[in-house]
């Protein structure tokens, strides 16, 4: 417990409920920490719904109105929040939300020490915006880089390029889970009456490798189900180029799901769930799926193999469907195996990746900045 009421200014979260990782961030920080601290939360109208608002004492909700469509939308949703904490005389310091936020961090330090949370660095690959949106994000998160009073990131990789453009420590803290029991039971059915192969994202486009799991099916003339869940209509033509190479299989698409417990209930049901991305920081998607003992065939990016071995998850070489159907049918055919690979998965979210004592991190980060 601190000796008084720090005050914090949170960036960054646009929503609830929680549709992507900073935001799931946030809400397990609020659950451990809102007694401790308090917190203002600048959301932003189009993505909140305010009777699923948290309701903790010590939480507050400034709810930005939308401005424009896409990414100017984002770009002046973040302008907008630093016009009202420079206002304001209410905060000891800013916790702020992805890297390429840092156009407004100058500004911030004006008056504040500001706690960057990295959650992914930019990457060149990435068509969900446009070149020129791409080239600012590059040069703003630069700027956030040499501006923060902090930095944290949640991916030990990432680290490595961060300090290509400051001196400063970077603090790696993970993402977590809350390891719950709280599920509907009536939902969860017989894994052998209904099995299917799960992919879920919030938002999906070409970097989080639906199309590589597409193809990888094809090859194999994949007949069961397959479950793919979330937001689809990011990009449309990558939309368009998914809905036309499945058409041969036994594919459900669904819309994202926001309510929690509906969406672990599908995970927990599934017999495997395919994470087959291009790139990530660190995966809450990844956690969350381990925490419910559902085996994982993974890409294998650097940032999965940072958080889990092949004792604990079926590798697949990233980019490469042949390999992920190869590695589809070794799971069907060696699924026993798979559910060992899952219980020591879950062993490790147990002892590392867990929400409670991550909270305690960034509470002793908040203390020193604040200080």
């Amino acid at each position: 417990m601190v000796d008084k009421n720090i005050n914090i200014a949170v960036i960054g979260i646009k929503g609830y409920p929680p549709s992507g990782g900073s935001a799931r961030a946030m809400e397990n920080l609020l659950f451990y920490l809102h007694k401790q601290y308090s917190f203002t939360l600048y959301l932003l109208e189009g993505y909140t719904q305010i009777d699923k608002l948290p309701k903790y004492n010590n939480v507050h909700y400034i709810i930005l109105k939308n401005t424009a469509n896409g990414s100017l939308n984002t770009f002046f949703y973040y302008l907008k929040a630093l016009i009202k904490i420079l206002k304001s005389k209410n905060y000891d310091l800013v916790y702020l939300n992805h890297a390429e936020s840092g156009y407004i961090t100058p500004f911030l330090r004006i008056k504040y020490p500001v706690l960057l949370a990295v959650r992914g660095v930019y990457n060149k690959n990435d068509d969900k915006f446009g070149f020129f949106t791409n080239i600012f994000f590059k040069i703003s998160e630069i700027i956030n880089y040499k501006f923060a009073s902090k930095i944290v990131s949640v991916s030990q990789p990432d680290i490595l390029h961060i300090k290509q453009f400051t001196q400063k420590p970077v603090i790696h803290i993970p993402n977590g889970v809350v390891i719950s029991n709280e599920l509907d039971k009536k939902l969860i059915r017989n894994k052998s009456e209904d099995n299917f192969i799960l992919f879920a994202a919030g938002r999906i486009y070409s970097i989080k490798g639906l199309h590589i799991l597409i193809n990888a099916l094809n090859l194999i003339n994949y007949k069961s189900r397959v479950v793919v869940i979330g937001d689809l209509s990011q990009v449309p033509a990558y939309k368009t180029e998914i809905l036309k190479e499945s058409v041969n299989l036994n594919i459900e698409f669904k819309e994202m799901i926001t309510d929690k417990k509906l969406l672990f209930n599908y995970i927990r049901q599934a017999q495997v769930f395919i994470f087959p991305s291009l790139f990530e920081g660190m995966s809450n998607m990844l956690l969350e799926v381990a925490s419910l003992q559902t085996p994982l065939i993974c890409s294998n990016i650097p940032a999965n193999m940072a958080v889990f071995n092949s004792n604990e998850v079926l590798y697949f070489e990233s980019n490469n469907a042949t390999d992920l159907s190869e590695k589809i049918n070794w799971a069907t055919n060696n699924y026993s195996q798979m559910e060992i690979k899952a219980k020591e998965a879950y062993a490790k979210i147990v002892n590392i990746y867990n929400w409670e004592n991550i909270s305690k991190q960034f509470a002793s980060l908040f203390n020193k900045l604040s200080s």
